[in-house]
């Protein structure tokens, strides 16, 4: 009977299928609409919007089967699609007039592609050489790669940070300084990040540990190079050893020591690996923020990041059960003197940024920039007579009077209107390599910073040929304001003088004592056009061969 009676009302209560297509139409509008307005990511609301019209459409419908209940579902969702897709294609949009390929107008799914193939960073310049200095990279995000639109965006007064920063952690979780998108919260935390990075406190505490670890890098090379002797022929990664020593470097300043990974030739935890898995991950899903909610629910998902946690903080748990008195990272970043010191969360998730922010960071400029000198034997060539005319001793280049000393080094020096809500992404990559701001941008070419009087325009071959090039632009573009290596504004990088001393240090003492020349038969671009960039850049090995100068 009582079957008979939900037949009987169901019978009663049914729609045709015109009548469902009508609303399955409507309704889809107006769950588009409240996506659009209130961008739901947790499960429950989105589940609140996505399941009871369709549930509801399917048992009023003329069938009740498997097969029409599927259908009204995935009608539903594809009409969502459809008037999203639509929007974001419609001279409605606010964006509409902004040039841009179709697909990016469409989804960031084409960027989040590109993030995973480590080549974000050439589409995008690819993009801006097609359609301008101002493209739609996204639905609502714009890339510029003009100098004037740097500072408006990050400078002081600039625009917030971004969805890609949104939800990287759980609500709740303590967030390190980059990933703050309130301004007066990152300045607040900001404050002990530039005492600890001062020109007092470099001077006191963090140059005693650099030229420790810099005579440390010199030595083990020195130790390779002994091979020599044997007649064997030695060949060092300098890519390894770069790494090896800003991961280094950065564990003595941040937690007072704890890598060790020159002494054991590499890294041997598994640490880098890791990270390059965590950051990979953080790359993509910065392009669709609201999957972290969703990715985070996967048990193996997570399993890079806390791999790399667990290694990283290792020496910060040694250094919180053994004490010391040495003003180390750690020990500004508790700020124990302040009336609300952060708390121990905040300080690990501020610790482990140091690590990548210093080390990776440097590692691949300093790999970069042997590869450049071993590209360009004639600028390798200055480059050691400079350092030779001013240190005369092994121990000179990172002795007490090396830091004036390389500030006055030329050569050294040198190689070292949108609508509210809409996210814009200065390009850095593309800034940097705009041929309105540096003629020859993809030229390694230490003389652009060099001042005016000392550049030779006449017997430097590759100025020579730019001068004499008809469709270059009169004279020779150098505008250091879109030149921005440590970002611009409130949230530049707090570490950038340290960063410049290391660069310096490095490269003296290493040139002074060492010469590495490419190997014969390996082709040296094959390095550059394997880079990947996940936020940090995946780098591949550098092979040279090593011989000792002095």
């Amino acid at each position: 009977m009582i079957s008979l009676y939900s037949q009987a009302l169901l019978d009663t209560c049914s729609l045709s299928s015109r009548v469902v297509w009508l609303l399955l139409v409507q309704s889809s509008f107006i769950t588009w609409r409240a996506f659009k307005r209130f961008e739901p990511d947790k499960p429950l609301p989105v589940a609140i919007l996505l399941l009871p019209i369709p549930s509801l459409l399917s048992f009023l419908g003329p069938s009740q089967s498997l097969q029409d209940t599927i259908r009204t579902f995935g009608s539903f969702y594809l009409f969502i699609l459809a008037w999203t897709v639509a929007y974001r294609l419609s001279p409605l949009h606010p964006l509409a007039r902004f040039p841009g390929p179709i697909l990016c107008r469409i989804s960031k799914g084409i960027l989040a592609w590109h993030t995973y193939t480590g080549n974000l960073h050439r589409y995008v310049r690819n993009l801006h050489e097609v359609y301008g200095d101002m493209v739609r990279v996204g639905p609502n995000e714009l890339s510029t790669n003009r100098a004037d639109c740097t500072l408006s965006i990050l400078g002081t007064g600039g625009l917030v940070k971004g969805e890609c920063w949104y939800n990287r952690v759980p609500p709740g979780t303590p967030t390190s300084l980059v990933s703050i998108r309130v301004p007066a919260v990152h300045k607040s935390r900001r404050r002990v990040w530039d005492l600890a990075f001062s020109a007092t406190t470099i001077r006191d505490h963090w140059k005693w540990h650099l030229m420790r670890r810099v005579g440390q890098l010199v030595e083990h090379l020195g130790l390779i190079t002994e091979q020599e002797k044997c007649g064997a022929k030695v060949v060092v990664d300098l890519n390894n050893w770069m790494s090896s020593f800003t991961y280094d470097i950065m564990g003595d300043i941040t937690f007072g020591g704890g890598f060790e990974m020159m002494k054991t030739g590499g890294d041997t935890t598994g640490m880098t690996e890791a990270l390059q898995g965590f950051n990979t991950q953080h790359a993509i899903l910065a392009h669709i923020p609201w999957a972290h909610t969703y990715v985070r629910l996967i048990p193996f998902a997570a399993a890079a990041g806390k791999r790399f946690a667990e290694i990283a903080l290792a020496p910060l748990i040694t250094r919180i059960t053994e004490g010391t008195q040495v003003k180390d990272l750690f020990w500004f970043l508790a700020d124990e003197e302040s009336p609300q010191p952060p708390s121990r969360a905040t300080v690990k998730a501020d610790g482990i940024m140091a690590i990548v922010a210093g080390s990776d960071t440097t590692a691949t400029t300093l790999t970069a920039m042997w590869y450049f000198l071993l590209r360009n034997p004639e600028i390798m060539q200055r480059l050691e007579e400079e350092v030779d005319s001013h240190f005369t001793e092994v121990t000179d280049p990172w002795g007490e009077d090396a830091v004036q000393k390389m500030s006055t080094m030329m050569w050294l020096n040198s190689i070292i209107c949108i609508p509210e809500g809409t996210q814009v992404t200065s390009h850095t990559y593309s800034l940097q390599r705009n041929p309105l701001y540096f003629s020859l941008p993809d030229l390694f070419l230490p003389q652009r910073w060099h001042p005016r009087e000392f550049v030779d325009f006449n017997t430097d071959r590759k100025l020579r040929q730019h001068r004499d090039d008809p469709t270059s632009n009169p004279g020779f573009n150098h505008d250091p304001t879109a030149f921005h290596p440590f970002s611009t504004g409130p949230a530049n990088c707090a570490g950038r003088a340290f960063a410049i001393l290391e660069l310096r240090a490095v490269v003296c003492a290493v040139v002074w004592r060492f010469r590495f020349l490419p190997l014969p038969g390996v082709r040296l671009e094959e390095w550059e056009e394997s880079l990947e960039d996940y936020f940090i850049v995946r780098r591949g090995r550098l092979d040279a061969a090593v011989e000792c100068r002095h």
